[in-house]
């Protein structure tokens, strides 16, 4: 909305945004990737743990496993983290629908903050 828009254009910008997040949220989620992130941990362990694995037989270390453990672990901790932290962030299809549903309703979106 702009500093000028008077404040029936307001109100009504304000209940069409509040119609298309309902719309929005039962339609395709808040955050669809929630569920991608567990994977991604998962993958990212798994990942983290064969690489280091296969480093450390290459160096002949004598504790490779836990070593390799160690990293899987990492890996998927780090994940987990970046996971959480986006998680209350909508993506990228929730934005374009709200976009989308503005434009029907005669809005134009800028940006998001």
């Amino acid at each position: 909305m702009y500093p000028e828009d008077d404040l029936p254009k307001r109100t009504a910008a304000v209940r069409d945004l509040q119609q298309c997040e309902v719309q929005g949220k039962s339609t395709i989620g808040l955050n669809a990737g929630k569920d991608r992130t567990l994977r991604n941990a998962g993958t990212a362990g798994a990942i983290g743990a064969a690489a280091t694995a296969s480093a450390l037989i290459v160096r002949k270390s004598n504790d490779v496993f836990t070593n390799a453990a160690a990293a899987g672990v990492a890996g998927g901790v780090g994940v987990l983290i970046k996971g959480a932290l986006e998680a209350n962030h909508p993506d990228r299809v929730y934005e374009e629908f709200i976009k989308q549903c503005m434009k029907k309703r005669g809005h134009q979106v800028l940006g998001w903050r």
